[in-house]
């Protein structure tokens, strides 16, 4: 008798996708927060220190959303372990 189990390597692949996009937002964020900085010391115009609060603000918007990333990340870790549970239960009944 033959079961199918869940692709593994899709959860897997799932979650390093999820990471390396945090991972990558992180970096862009931190890229656009310096180059606000940056342009606020290296220039005069007032009206340049509201666009980088603004901007300030969306960067704070984008990384309040990691804790929903990270809660997928952790259930498809957990759906992950259980399915190879269950696998190798299955796996040892059926060796006996």
């Amino acid at each position: 008798m033959s079961m199918t189990w869940i692709d593994e390597e899709a959860y897997e692949n799932m979650i390093n996708a999820l990471n390396n996009f945090m991972k990558q937002v992180t970096t862009q964020c931190d890229v656009i927060e310096k180059a606000a900085e940056d342009c606020i010391d290296n220039t005069d115009d007032e009206n340049i220190k509201p666009s980088a609060e603004a901007l300030g603000t969306h960067i704070k918007n984008i990384k309040a959303q990691y804790p929903t990333i990270e809660e997928v990340i952790k259930a498809l870790q957990e759906q992950l372990e259980k399915a190879r549970e269950a696998r190798r239960r299955a796996e040892a009944a059926a060796n006996q």
